[in-house]
């Protein structure tokens, strides 16, 4: 006589498909709650970015344009170069634009030229909106203890402006895995 399967196997399979379930929606609530509360936050209290709509249109374009032309180096990571325009933006116009821009960019670039699904574009979005704002936070509380001047762009800047970039790419590129 032949064993008959196991109807348990069946029913183990299906709980842990729940399980792998719940703990995606609670992934991507995480994900996009937290690029909300970042964005949210920036919009409502740092409210500098209504004088640069001009900037912020033009991040975008310029991010969608580099996004789209990007170098796959493996399934799940990717070198492009919209970080120096994430960066030097920041310097030049603000976080807050530059988020936004940068925002704008990755979504549209991702939903519209690269065809990923919406959920997808908006985690990378989210992504490097993260990314940028964890390296501006460095950025601003290291530039007295290195030694930088109210202005941007002197050269006493230079310490804190290369933690910066170093980073933004670290963290950017580490939040890929995460």
């Amino acid at each position: 006589r032949k064993p008959r399967a196991a109807k348990s196997g069946a029913k183990r399979r299906s709980k842990a498909r729940g399980r792998v379930r719940v703990g995606r929606l609670v992934y991507w609530g995480a994900v996009l709650g937290l690029w909300a509360v970042i964005g949210i936050v920036g919009v409502v209290l740092l409210d500098g970015w209504l004088d640069h709509l001009a900037w912020i249109a033009g991040i975008a374009l310029v991010v969608a344009l580099l996004r789209r032309q990007q170098l796959a180096v493996t399934k799940y990571t990717a070198i492009h170069l919209i970080a120096p325009v994430a960066i030097g933006g920041t310097l030049v116009v603000g976080l807050v634009p530059t988020a936004l821009g940068l925002a704008i960019g990755v979504f549209a670039a991702d939903r519209i030229w690269l065809r990923r699904n919406t959920s997808a574009a908006w985690v990378n979005a989210a992504r490097e909106v993260t990314a940028l704002f964890a390296a501006f936070g460095w950025y601003a509380a290291s530039r007295a203890p290195l030694g930088a001047d109210e202005s941007v762009l002197d050269g006493q800047s230079v310490p804190a402006i290369a933690l910066f970039v170093l980073l933004h790419f670290v963290i950017s590129k580490a939040l890929y895995y995460f």
